[in-house]
């Protein structure tokens, strides 16, 4: 079953949520469990090169870029909440460092990193509530 065959629902869901769905005119109900994905389009943002931080970017992803030496990118965002998971990581190889974590505020979050950057680096970032 693909998740475009299904009626909106608009409340929140379980695993054992039941999502009412009609295909072929015959009723079926679906559980979380059922669902598959094959693809996943999210509304984002994506900063050009040489465009280095911070940034505001009110999208559920996108990427921003840091320079050379940074500890941290701080993004502001008005889709995060003090609830909010956000994925990030690096969209280019950087020879000293990594995401180390995500700290999430109400309208941003700041992705720090485990050194100093090599070099300007690009990271992507998703967000989810």
């Amino acid at each position: 079953m693909r998740i475009s065959e299904l009626t909106p629902y608009t409340g929140v869901p379980s695993a054992t949520a039941e999502f009412p769905a009609t295909i072929g005119g015959i009723t079926y109900k679906a559980t979380l469990s059922d669902l598959a994905f094959e693809k996943i389009n999210l509304p984002y943002t994506y900063i050009p090169t040489g465009t280095t931080s911070p940034q505001t970017i009110n999208k559920t992803s996108g990427s921003v870029n840091s320079i050379t030496g940074s500890l941290s990118v701080t993004v502001l965002n008005n889709n995060v909440t003090l609830n909010s998971i956000v994925f990030a990581t690096f969209m280019n190889n950087d020879a000293a460092g990594m995401v180390k974590n995500v700290v999430v505020g109400t309208g941003t979050f700041t992705v720090n990193f485990s050194a100093g950057l090599a070099g300007e680096s690009r990271i992507g970032f998703i967000v989810i509530n």
